[in-house]
């Protein structure tokens, strides 16, 4: 099972390419953007106005669904390209990005983009994957919600975040402190219902918890969890 279908994972092919991208079209440092953490980065229904590719640090993509809860519909690290589907389509940001920690992020002008989208090939081939990835993404996401139960989503999600940023030095830990509420947005689900869940995968031994740190004690299990209706 492929969990960076769901949320999209750093590192990626067309990230490298941005990456890239950002060093010989802002050499100097110039396109480059501090965000603290829980600052944000682009916000719902502003105009796109240049592409924006996470350089260090953590971001979660967001939007506000039924009721003005927040709804995590991505997650993006280190050489992840984010906002381009609005500035592709000429709309504004249909969500919100924020920092989960300290970041740095690159930023090329619409204008520079589009001259470089005309001129590369091979730019403009990455950005056609990264639509489809997102397509695919959007539907899987669709399915998990009415096929598989919160228990299932929540071992699929911190199995997805043990392999999107890894862990810390103890080999268990995962490396990003995320909120319970952060977490519940990610599998969809009320946060109540989600630290009932979390606390009885601690009952079972699957994982431990130490304020907002969570570790993963059987990635074997959980696999096997998030995998019951696949």
């Amino acid at each position: 099972m492929d969990h960076s279908s769901k949320y999209g994972t750093p590192g990626n092919r067309s990230g490298f390419l941005f990456h890239e991208l950002l060093r010989q079209e802002m050499p100097g440092g110039e396109g480059r953007k501090s965000f603290k953490k829980g600052e944000q980065v682009f916000v719902e229904g502003n105009h796109a106005n240049g592409l924006f590719c996470i350089l260090s640090g953590k971001v979660k993509i967001c939007r506000t669904g039924d009721g003005g809860k927040e709804q995590i519909v991505r997650l993006a690290g280190s050489r992840d390209v984010i906002g381009y589907r609005a500035l592709l389509a000429g709309e504004t940001y249909r969500a919100t990005a924020i920092a989960l920690e300290d970041t740095v992020v690159g930023f090329v002008p619409k204008k520079i983009f589009y001259d470089i989208l005309q001129s590369s090939p091979e730019i403009s081939m990455g950005m056609m994957k990264l639509l489809s990835q997102d397509l695919d993404q959007s539907e899987s996401k669709r399915v998990d919600i009415v096929t598989k139960t919160v228990r299932e989503r929540l071992a699929e999600v911190l199995l997805l975040l043990n392999e999107t940023y890894g862990t810390l030095e103890d080999g268990k830990t995962l490396n990003i402190n995320i909120s319970r509420d952060d977490l519940a947005g990610m599998v969809g689900a009320a946060t109540e219902v989600l630290i009932r869940q979390l606390a009885k995968f601690k009952e079972e031994g699957l994982v431990e918890t130490k304020g907002r740190r969570i570790g993963v004690l059987n990635a074997e299990a959980l696999l096997k969890i998030s995998t019951l209706h696949d």
